[in-house]
């Protein structure tokens, strides 16, 4: 059923299955004393279509993502954050009105957090709205808004969407604010370009050696070196969850293995990377934000895409 949509219906699919890890080498935290930190993020998403009529689908979904973080050169007492995890169920609604028009409606529940304890405030919800316009058979636009909610707090952003395609073997597409790609293909197993994107996550932090100490938590003594009182919580700069942030660019290459199964690898450097503690109330924490020094980026992943008019598999 696929196979009977117009480009426009087809513009913003994810993918039908993926896996995918990305790894950043260890760099020094500023204001730590010392400490190194490096990232290693893993992805697994899977998703299926449903024809709900000619030119009605829904796809579910579910995506998972870990953010597992490794220290070195940690002082006595330094508490290291678990794994960080978020898990959604998106549901992607899509209506084709005609060969040019096209409408997408996307909702996405989830939880993200470290998973030691959940509470209401792990769970999260956004949503977005787009319509597509496909003037020519080598251009397609669209244009939309999203709002995702979570910790207390309320972000909309505005979407906009463009596929260009200038000759059967270029390609030009962009979803901002996350990502945009300028891509070539050799054949019909091989895809190289360029490709920056924007990647993001808050997540609920419940380590009992967080919580359970002071600010989080009273002490049962003062520290006399100290200005501040420990024998009373100070919940203004108690961590209650973590916001982390990247931009990166670099090179992408991807390799169809067998049918619409490809290999996909990305290295590139990131541009901005920053991580800051929060407190409940969405404040953020003194000296809890922190711009992390920029390295270079690997990714690799496998990609079941859709498939598209005259690939192999479709």
């Amino acid at each position: 059923m696929l196979l009977v949509w117009t480009g426009t219906g087809r513009a913003q699919l994810p993918p039908l299955a993926e896996l995918s890890s990305q790894y950043v080498p260890e760099s020094e935290v500023p204001d730590s004393n010392g400490v190194h930190a490096q990232v290693a993020s893993y992805d697994a998403a899977l998703n299926i279509p449903i024809a709900l009529g000619a030119r009605t689908f829904l796809i579910p979904g579910a995506q998972y993502h870990a953010d597992s973080v490794s220290y070195s050169h940690a002082p006595p007492g330094f508490v290291e954050l678990s794994v960080l995890h978020s898990l959604d169920f998106p549901v992607l609604l899509a209506h084709v009105l005609s060969e040019r028009w096209s409408l997408a409606f996307r909702v996405w529940p989830g939880i993200a957090g470290d998973f030691h304890e959940f509470d209401s405030s792990v769970f999260r919800l956004g949503g977005l709205a787009m319509a597509n316009w496909r003037p020519s058979e080598r251009l397609a636009l669209g244009a939309g808004a999203l709002a995702s909610y979570g910790f207390g707090e309320l972000l909309p952003l505005p979407l906009i969407y463009a596929d260009w395609k200038p000759a059967t073997w270029f390609r030009v597409e962009a979803s901002l604010p996350f990502f945009a790609t300028a891509i070539a293909r050799v054949g019909d197993r091989l895809e190289f370009g360029l490709q920056g994107d924007v990647n993001g996550n808050e997540y609920a932090i419940r380590q009992t050696e967080i919580r359970d100490r002071y600010p989080c938590a009273a002490s049962e003594s003062d520290d006399p070196s100290t200005s501040t009182d420990e024998t009373r919580s100070d919940p203004d700069n108690c961590v209650d969850h973590l916001a982390y942030s990247v931009i990166a660019a670099g090179a992408t290459a991807r390799i169809r293995i067998v049918s619409t199964l490809w290999l996909t690898t990305f290295f590139g450097r990131t541009a901005f990377r920053r991580y800051e503690l929060k407190n409940p109330d969405g404040g953020g924490l003194t000296g809890g934000k922190v711009d992390l020094p920029n390295e270079f980026v690997l990714r690799a992943g496998l990609v079941f895409r859709v498939p598209m008019p005259g690939e192999p598999g479709s």
